[in-house]
């Protein structure tokens, strides 16, 4: 898998970090996420606290 560093919203007030995660193998169109997390403890991969962080 690939994973390339990006900026949502350069041009704006509030813009988002961000990371493009693409599989090594595709072919045509693929299903896609957008996580944005809000306010609080969360990281980016949206793991709370210890518990949730197993990696």
């Amino acid at each position: 898998m690939a994973d390339e560093k990006i900026k949502i919203g350069t041009e704006t007030k509030y813009p988002l970090n961000g990371i493009l995660a693409i599989p090594n193998e595709t072919e045509g169109l693929f299903p896609g996420v957008v996580l944005v997390h809000g306010s609080g403890p969360s990281n980016m991969d949206e793991k709370v606290g210890k518990p949730n962080n197993t990696q």
